[in-house]
């Protein structure tokens, strides 16, 4: 019983902590790498920024949804687990 209950903090606090992962990368990462790729080609276009800092910013932004897609799959997994501890899916819980 001690097993199941420690077990289940811990996945509830990995639980918690992929969720304001995934927060930040739509809050506030993923907009700015968007920001940063629009303001380079704008600049590109007006001859401020070579095409290199264009290309860069474009890196960063396919680096930055490559890890919040792993962030994603990582939440999804431990959600999993919480609902295999629990036996009840998440969505369950939350309208009882």
């Amino acid at each position: 019983y001690n097993n199941l209950l420690l077990q289940l903090n811990q996945t509830f606090s990995t639980y918690s902590a992929q969720g304001k992962q995934v927060k930040a990368f739509i809050e506030v990462i993923l907009p700015r790498a968007e920001q940063s790729l629009n303001l380079g080609a704008e600049g590109y276009k007006e001859g401020e920024f070579c095409y290199l800092d264009v290309l860069d910013a474009q890196r960063t932004l396919a680096q930055a949804r490559a890890s919040y897609i792993s962030t994603l799959k990582g939440l999804n997994g431990t959600i999993a687990e919480l609902e295999k501890l629990i036996g009840k899916k998440i969505t369950e819980i939350s309208h009882e």
